[in-house]
């Protein structure tokens, strides 16, 4: 049956959500969105606008980044590769500061995203099943860890 769920499609459907953005403090300093980048690692990339990158810092904990990479327009985008397959359910808080100074923050995991993948697309999309390898990776990671 072309309906019938997996049990690993199942899973994906219940990923955990930790999605959440503070209030927008300024107007032209602001997240714009989170979502993955695949490459040697699965990391996380959030994208922002503003109007002066130089005066752009993020914080996750006590680390201060810097680095940044131009998307288009005002909108940056940086990635964050700190996070281990067996925590692709764990929540990072991502802080924007503009001179030092707090404007938004935004708590996302990578199971968000399959969450939010899983809600917007159905198996027949191409990148379905690297999406369901990425959750089962995190899967296999926890269930060693454990």
């Amino acid at each position: 049956d072309a309906g019938e769920k997996t049990s690993v499609n199942q899973a994906m459907t219940n990923a955990g959500s930790v999605r959440s953005v503070g209030t927008r403090s300024d107007a032209n300093n602001y997240w714009k969105s989170a979502s993955l980048a695949l490459f040697n690692t699965v990391r996380l990339r959030f994208k922002f606008v503003t109007n002066d990158v130089s005066k752009i810092t993020i914080k996750v904990g006590e680390t201060t980044y810097d680095n940044f990479e131009l998307s288009t327009g005002n909108i940056y985008y940086w990635d964050y590769d700190g996070v281990y397959a067996h925590q692709f359910d764990a929540p990072v808080v991502v802080g924007l500061y503009v001179d030092g100074v707090l404007v938004q923050e935004v708590t996302y995991s990578i199971n968000s995203y399959v969450n939010a993948f899983v809600a917007a697309n159905d198996e027949s999309s191409k990148s379905y099943a690297l999406i369901q390898a990425v959750y089962d990776y995190g899967c296999a990671a926890s269930a060693y860890n454990a």
